[in-house]
């Protein structure tokens, strides 16, 4: 029997099925935003789609009480969750996939999602200023 505590996910096939439970989640609890549509302000709640995120994911999991976040099986602590990385590697995929996916489409705000994502473009600028004095004027 190994030393420690038992893995809170026994199997990366658990992990997977808590995954596609959370998919499943997402779909039948869409947000509901309060909106006023028309010309006479009709009040309205809209259903909007909720993003497949890793955060999400790690945030069911904690709601449901399974785990508070997924830190030691996606950092491989000692070597203990080697079978859980390739999973662990697809679901973010997948996760990513989403939100990307989901920008292009106008489903998510592409600004958001590319920061989210880390594609959004990076520049530095650097300048230099000289400024000279300017003598040999008079003030009256």
């Amino acid at each position: 029997m190994p030393a420690g505590r038992p893995k809170a996910i026994e199997s990366p096939e658990e992990l997977k099925s808590l995954f596609e439970a959370y998919k499943k989640w997402i779909q039948e609890n869409p947000y509901l935003v309060h909106d006023f549509v028309g010309k006479d302000a009709v009040e309205v709640e809209k259903k909007k789609q909720r993003p497949l995120s890793w955060v999400g994911f790690e945030g069911y999991l904690a709601r449901n009480g399974v785990l508070e976040h997924l830190g030691h099986y996606e950092q491989n602590r000692g070597e203990a969750y080697t079978e859980y990385v390739p999973i662990i590697r697809a679901l973010k995929k997948e996760c990513s996939s989403d939100i990307i996916e989901g920008a292009m489409a106008g489903v998510y705000n592409a600004n958001l999602a590319a920061r989210l994502e880390g594609l959004a473009d990076k520049k530095e600028l650097e300048a230099q200023v000289n400024i000279a004095p300017i003598t040999g004027m008079e003030i009256k």
